[in-house]
């Protein structure tokens, strides 16, 4: 770059900025012959291509299931057998959301939209809600990051529940004894683009009656920011 300064007739300003006082946009750094601006905010949305484990008879509660039913809010439900008080524990599992984040994105938050309701007399809550990541032998999937609990009851009618959890923050799963707490948890672009990654929701049995219930579109939204290369 260049910098020229004319003299005629004219005097230059006295006006030098302190670079922290640039905003993040007008702040630029060269790495590698090329100018890489500040990171922009950019989300990818998406749905599963996978429902639930095969031959796991824990989730085998589904009268319809498919993840092209939880894939547009079209109407088309996925939806469990009746269940009933006391022993049906109803779980969604969806995997294989086919993300393509850039290696170098940093995840900022990730947000799960679920679509549901339940038909029948009983009431159902969730147990948990969490992400999973791909992991190793038994432990795969992973859960990973937050484990979510709502107390709110499944409604009649269909409605969206939302839960969001930080790209990096204090993790839910591995705690130990004070004083040594919580882990953290980072997710990277890696395990959000592996096709185990997706997410499960489990219930409890329902309470005062049998029911049945009802998913339509579930979406995962990743928020993330990278650097932009300026050629």
């Amino acid at each position: 770059m260049f910098v020229i300064t004319l003299f005629a007739n004219c005097k230059k300003e006295n006006n030098p900025t302190n670079p922290s006082q640039l905003s993040p946009e007008s702040i630029h750094q060269s790495v590698g012959g090329n100018t890489v601006a500040s990171a922009s905010t950019i989300s990818q949305t998406k749905t599963a291509n996978r429902f639930n484990w095969n031959g796991n008879p824990y989730m085998n509660l589904w009268e319809k299931e498919g993840a092209q039913y939880v894939s547009a809010n079209d109407n088309s439900f996925a939806y469990s057998k009746k269940l009933s008080p006391g022993r049906s524990f109803l779980s969604l599992m969806l995997q294989d959301f086919r993300f393509d984040l850039p290696a170098n994105a940093t995840i900022g938050g990730i947000t799960v939209l679920v679509q549901r309701f339940k038909k029948g007399k009983g009431s159902i809550t969730d147990y948990f809600a969490s992400l999973y990541r791909s992991g190793s032998g038994f432990y795969n999937p992973l859960p990973y990051g937050v484990r979510w609990t709502d107390p709110t009851n499944y409604p009649d009618e269909e409605t969206e529940v939302s839960y969001y959890q930080s790209g990096i923050g204090t993790s839910s799963f591995g705690c130990q004894p004070a004083p040594v707490g919580c882990p953290s948890y980072q997710w990277t672009p890696a395990m959000i683009n592996n096709p185990d990654f997706g997410v499960r929701i489990d219930t409890y049995a329902p309470v005062g009656g049998s029911l049945i219930v009802y998913y339509d579109m579930v979406t995962i939204t990743v928020q993330y920011s990278s650097p932009e290369v300026i050629q």
